[in-house]
């Protein structure tokens, strides 16, 4: 989503943004084409890694953490730094969005094999929810469903 202020958009996709599939995992608004193209053209594990810092630090300004809780913020922010890596890796394209232009990569990190057994792991964890709250019927449907 772009406003007037922050026209262009960078995203990460896990399959390409035509197929219309809604798996944009993540993405920034910038204010400027050239900063924009700085982000497009970077690489992903450290776009990943300044976008999920920018999060966390927003997140953690909305809590007002006190000192005490140094240690909470410090695994905080540990935990979602580390799973950026992953997904960087189940992120097939980048694509740059704004006026006057539509650009989209293919991410050199991508891995069709992580992404296929993320996607399995995920299957799993959303039918053992099912069946938690509605019964082992629920669970072999979800398991039942192609991927």
């Amino acid at each position: 989503m772009t406003n007037d202020t922050k026209p262009y958009r960078v995203d990460f996709w896990g399959s390409h943004p035509d197929l219309g599939n809604d798996d944009c995992w993540m993405g920034e608004s910038y204010a400027t084409l050239q900063d924009a193209i700085t982000a497009f053209e970077s690489d992903p594990h450290e776009l990943m890694l300044v976008w999920r810092a920018e999060s966390i630090e927003r997140r953690l300004a909305d809590l007002h953490r006190s000192q005490s809780d140094d240690e909470l913020v410090k695994m905080v922010r540990m935990n979602l730094l580390a799973s950026a890596a992953g997904d960087v890796c189940n992120t097939a394209y980048i694509a740059l969005d704004g006026p006057g232009v539509a650009i989209v990569r293919a991410n050199p990190h991508f891995s069709a094999k992580r992404a296929k057994l993320d996607d399995a792991a995920c299957k799993r964890e959303q039918a053992m929810e099912a069946g938690m709250l509605h019964g082992v019927d629920a669970y072999n449907e979800i398991m039942e469903q192609e991927s």
